[in-house]
């Protein structure tokens, strides 16, 4: 992907919130960093500690009345380039994406596969109804379109 920089030279620096249970988080942090970026990744409780890695973490300890003035004060410090989580509506999610808009930081939503499930669908700036695609509509009719896959559903294994 970007293996030609050496790790000398930072390219950017990310602020990872809250990924998806499990150890996907601590990989794509271990590969921004294997890559060139200067990370740093917020936890919010045991789940998050459990699947993290032990160096570029802070763990916030607040409530929800306190997360906004904490993340404020976060990127004031750290200045990322970007913020990176799993799901753009959770409620840490909206004030997020509000201070980044506010202080032009990209934000890298990340959901669940929408067409293919165990994959990972990255947006920039938000997904779902937040999704600057959520207003795209196909070319094609329905007669055009083909049939839906029989894939099985991979929510018994979570």
């Amino acid at each position: 992907m970007l293996s030609h920089i050496s790790s000398s030279e930072k390219i950017g620096r990310v602020l990872l919130l809250q990924g998806p249970v499990g150890p996907f988080f601590k990989t794509l942090q271990e590969q921004f960093e294997a890559n060139g970026f200067v990370t740093k990744r917020i936890l919010f409780h045991r789940a998050d500690e459990f699947f993290a890695p032990k160096k570029n973490i802070t763990r916030f300890s607040g409530g929800s009345s306190s997360w906004e003035s904490w993340l404020l004060a976060e990127v004031t410090e750290t200045k990322p380039d970007f913020i990176v989580f799993f799901g753009s509506s959770r409620p840490a999610h909206i004030i997020a994406r509000r201070i980044a808009s506010e202080r032009n930081i990209h934000v890298i939503s990340l959901e669940e596969g929408y067409l293919r499930s165990g994959y990972i669908t990255c947006e920039i700036g938000g997904n779902n109804q937040h999704s600057s695609i959520r207003g795209w509509s196909s070319l094609s009719t329905k007669a055009d379109a083909l049939p839906p896959l029989d894939v099985p559903s991979p929510f018994y294994k979570m």
